[in-house]
């Protein structure tokens, strides 16, 4: 199996648009932070054509993918750090669309589902499994997931760029707690009672602009 190689933190949009200073937390995962960065020899999947390239090179400027082709065509800036991707696969930072920063845990009741929130341990996964962009399904805690995206935007802490979705909208008897009128999120998504969701015709309300 060809080996994989992955700079999720290259590929991630806010370290080079918006240059920052990062705490001593991030630092030690960056090995590169150059402006513009030549990925040389590298195995390239291209979906459209259903086939894998080889001895690929890839130009990032400024974290912009800027020109990808064969290695031996394409022309690599004389002020480009080189990295030599021979043997391996490059991949670009993946954006999810359904993902969640609780998990269910251990409860005393049946009648209790008990949600743990893991903000520490969940954005670091996350950029491990190469998702450098994700949008929150659903919230337990939106605050914990709006002061989360916060801190990560400001680069005190590592993660993905995070789209905060609302809280569980439910009816009644719902599985889980109703929650309280909350604002500051462009998605609401509605919860896991159906016969709610009958009612409603079976739509989701999109706003254009946060509440």
């Amino acid at each position: 199996m060809k080996k994989f190689i992955l700079f999720s933190f290259l590929l991630n949009s806010i370290a080079f648009a918006y240059p920052q200073t990062y705490s001593a937390s991030i630092h030690q995962y960056i090995s590169f932070d150059e402006e513009v960065i030549a990925f040389t020899h590298c195995y390239l999947a291209d979906v459209i054509k259903l086939r894998t390239d080889s001895d690929q090179t890839v130009i990032i400027s400024h974290g912009i993918i800027e020109k990808t082709g064969d290695s031996k065509k394409i022309i690599v800036p004389p002020d480009a750090t080189g990295i030599d991707c021979t043997g391996k696969s490059l991949l670009p930072g993946f954006v999810l669309m359904h993902e969640h920063m609780f998990y269910p845990a251990v409860s005393i009741s049946p009648e209790y589902i008990h949600y743990k929130q893991l903000p520490v341990t969940f954005p670091k996964l996350y950029l491990a499994c190469g998702a450098t962009t994700i949008r929150t399904a659903g919230s337990m805690e939106p605050y914990s997931d709006l002061a989360l995206k916060r801190e990560i935007d400001q680069g005190k802490i590592i993660g993905p760029s995070m789209d905060v979705t609302g809280p569980y909208m439910e009816g009644k008897k719902a599985v889980r707690s109703k929650y309280s009128e909350f604002g500051g999120v462009y998605i609401f998504k509605v919860g896991f009672n159906f016969n709610t969701y009958r009612r409603q015709g079976e739509k989701i309300f999109w706003v254009s602009k946060p509440l």
